[in-house]
């Protein structure tokens, strides 16, 4: 008999660990846009062609700043979907423990336009394999729904929001063009992603929720609950033979 592994504990707390460490880093990124953004895009936008010439090698600590705090957002980044994905696979695989998950969740999440429409569905139906009876059925629609929402608005902001490349400050924005608005959204689209984690992960913890009841255990609760007979005797065989049928 197959039984359902434990729920992904660590693996959330991996998940909250590393969506923690991507929101401080684009924090610090987007603090560093603010300060020294515009005119460090300026400045670079003014360079000649010559890396050893004064005006470059004024600007080359806020550069390597600037290179170092792309670098942690986007490995933090990197980090937070990867952790994200080992937990979906292994929280997918605490309510079928046969399924083979790691190809469904990758397509889920990497193919377009599916991956636009296709995550919250499947975290959906691991909260209905979790939650069989349904309760805080519209509770979790509407956390899950701003999870989403505020995700792909999110997304929307930092790609929207980059200068085309190869001419920083043109637009006026800076090098990124991260701004606050982007950073809030990330920030509550970070949040209402560890609480779905959460909500699942609370679950799968239940007793029921793990299902599969060991059959001993089964047999051990029905052969405590079965009321003895009286006098400690043997129930007779005719005891068990229904009344009005073959009497006197």
């Amino acid at each position: 008999m197959r039984f359902a592994p434990p729920p992904p504990h660590r693996a959330a707390s991996a998940v909250r660990a590393t969506l923690l460490a991507q929101v401080s880093a684009l924090t610090a990124l987007v603090v560093f846009e603010a300060v020294r953004g515009r005119d460090l895009a300026r400045e670079i936008a003014a360079l000649p062609g010559d890396p050893a010439s004064p005006q470059a090698q004024a600007v080359a600590g806020a550069v390597t700043v600037f290179a170092v705090l792309v670098l942690l957002t986007v490995a933090a980044t990197a980090a937070a979907a990867a952790a994200y994905a080992v937990w979906l696979t292994r929280a997918a695989r605490a309510n079928a423990p046969a399924a083979r998950m790691a190809g469904a969740v990758a397509a889920t999440w990497l193919l377009p336009p599916v991956n636009l429409v296709a995550p919250p569905l499947l975290l959906d139906r691991i909260w209905r394999g979790a939650n069989p009876e349904g309760h805080g059925r519209r509770r979790w629609l509407a956390l899950l729904t701003a999870w989403w929402l505020t995700s792909l608005i999110a997304l929307a902001l930092v790609v929207l929001r980059l200068p085309p490349l190869g001419v920083p400050g043109l637009s006026g924005q800076g090098i990124t063009g991260l701004g606050p608005a982007a950073l809030v959204a990330v920030v509550i689209a970070a949040r209402l992603c560890a609480a779905t984690v959460q909500e699942i992960t609370r679950l799968q913890s239940r007793p029921r929720a793990r299902g599969r009841t060991r059959p001993w255990s089964r047999l051990l609760h029905r052969h405590a609950t079965r009321p003895a007979p009286a006098g400690g005797a043997a129930p007779e065989r005719s005891s068990l033979r229904p009344t009005g049928v073959g009497g006197e």
